[in-house]
Formats: structure tokens, C-alpha cells, sequence
């Protein structure tokens, strides 16, 4: 059975600023723009059709990768309908050699449903699977070892919210204003003292409600 669709093409870029207002102009849409500025994701893409190029800005490192797959060079990623011993066959057979990634499917699927119930982001997810590779354990024992999981409390969400916003007077103003776009600014402030661990969601919420 072939490979079916491209799901992504990922490249880096030194300048994400520019890259997104020149997608923007040519009418792309950017998925994941407000996550990535607040600093809930560590990546954003532009969708182009029904697959979309996955952008890595400067700094960033893939956990996953083979070994030629260093930071600072692109990938394309397949969509596969088969069973995963069709698809070594397929690759065995196109002579193309298969990097251990040093996880099993089922903690992949584990991580992706602790992204799903909102135990962690996609940032947090990241550190999950370093977890992985150094054998500390399953993905819900990492979580609770390094204290990843993000805060949903409204308590320390709305004390962290109040810092920055006492920290950021002109955007709050903004935000007052109607320019809610702004809230992202906030945003990002709140998940830099929380570590990253921020409910994104809440805290945008928490933000307009204080700031209306």
C-alpha cells in the first residue's frame, strides 16, 4: 500500500517575523500563531491545502529525529494507510535505513493523549519524550517526576495574569481598547513566569475578563 499524502514539509527559518507576514500577504493561513507567540508552541504552519509546512523558528530542536536530520535542516512527512510492518517492508525495500527512535508506538499514542486531556501542551510534550529517551519512566510518571503537568488553578493563573499586567500597562491599555489581539503579548508573559505551563486558554480568559 503507497504512502497516500504529504502530511508536512518542515523548514527552519531565521527570521519567523517576516516569514509569517510574507505568507500572510501571498493568503496563506498561519495554524498555531497565537500558541507560538504566547509560547504554548514551540513550532507554527502554514497550511497549504490539506498538508501544510511546519515552520521552525531559529532556536528551535526537534527531540525525534534521525541522525541526518540535524537542527537547521527540513523533513517531509508521509501519510501512511498500512500497518507498520508494510511500511518497514516499503522502506527495506527502497533500501532506506530506519532510525531507532528509542520510543514504542504505544508511548507516542500515551504522550499525544496526555496533549489531548490537557495534561500537557505541545511545549511540555516535548520534555515528556526526553523523559522517554533517558528511561525515567512511563509518560504519566515523567509528568509527575518533573512536575509538568499545566496549571489550570485560577488562583495562581489570575496572580500570574495580574503580574503581567501590572508589568505590561501599554498593552493592557491596548487590550481595554478593544485590540484584543494584544492579549498575546500577556499571554506569553504569563507562560515565561509559569514555566510554560500555563493553561493558554484560561489565562487568555482571565486576561479579557480583567481587562473589559
Amino acid at each position: 500500500m503507497p504512502a497516500v499524502n504529504i502530511d508536512h514539509i518542515a523548514m527552519p527559518t531565521a527570521n519567523a517575523e517576516r516569514l509569517i507576514e510574507f505568507y500572510k500577504r501571498l493568503g496563506f493561513t498561519i495554524n498555531d500563531e497565537t500558541e507560538w507567540r504566547a509560547g504554548e508552541a514551540s513550532i507554527f504552519s502554514i497550511q497549504v491545502g490539506s498538508s501544510k509546512i511546519n515552520v521552525h523558528p531559529e532556536g528551535f530542536t526537534a527531540s525525534l529525529r534521525g541522525p541526518t536530520a540535524v537542527p537547521g535542516c527540513g523533513d517531509v512527512c508521509f501519510v501512511w494507510e498500512g500497518s507498520a510492518e508494510d511500511c518497514k517492508k516499503m522502506l527495506d525495500d527502497a533500501g532506506v535505513e530506519i532510525t531507532e527512535l528509542g520510543v514504542t508506538p504505544a508511548q507516542v499514542a500515551a504522550v499525544q493523549k496526555l496533549v489531548d486531556d490537557k495534561v500537557v501542551n505541545d511545549k511540555l510534550a516535548r520534555q515528556v519524550f526526553d523523559g522517554l529517551l533517558a528511561g525515567e519512566g512511563t509518560p504519566a510518571e515523567i509528568v509527575e517526576k518533573r512536575g509538568l503537568a499545566v496549571v489550570s488553578d485560577d488562583g495562581a493563573l489570575s496572580t500570574a495574569v495580574d503580574n503581567a499586567i501590572v508589568a505590561n500597562p501599554d498593552v493592557a491599555d491596548k487590550i481595554r481598547d478593544g485590540k484584543v489581539a494584544a492579549a498575546g503579548a500577556l499571554i506569553g508573559a504569563v507562560m515565561k513566569e509559569m514555566r510554560g505551563q500555563a493553561d493558554a486558554a484560561r489565562v487568555r480568559e482571565l486576561i479579557l475578563e480583567k481587562l473589559s
